[in-house]
């Protein structure tokens, strides 16, 4: 049996890799976490995005989870 963790954070090169990767986790049932963000590393852009399973922080319910503010 695999345990899934709770919390990842995603990180690619901005590409469809990366969406797919992000998109992969969505499927898997977690959520979004907090903004995107992107930097330089060497001259080359690289995206990051946090994922957590839904449930995982007390008293942050799904939507707020990724930063919805209505």
């Amino acid at each position: 049996m695999t345990i899934r963790k709770s919390y990842r954070f995603l990180t690619g090169p901005d590409d469809a890799g990366f969406c797919q990767k992000v998109s992969d986790a969505l499927a898997e049932g977690y959520v979004l976490y907090g903004d995107p963000v992107m930097a330089s590393c060497n001259g080359e852009i690289v995206c990051g995005q946090a994922v957590i399973l839904p449930g995982i922080i007390p008293g942050v319910r799904q939507d707020e989870a990724h930063g919805e503010d209505d």
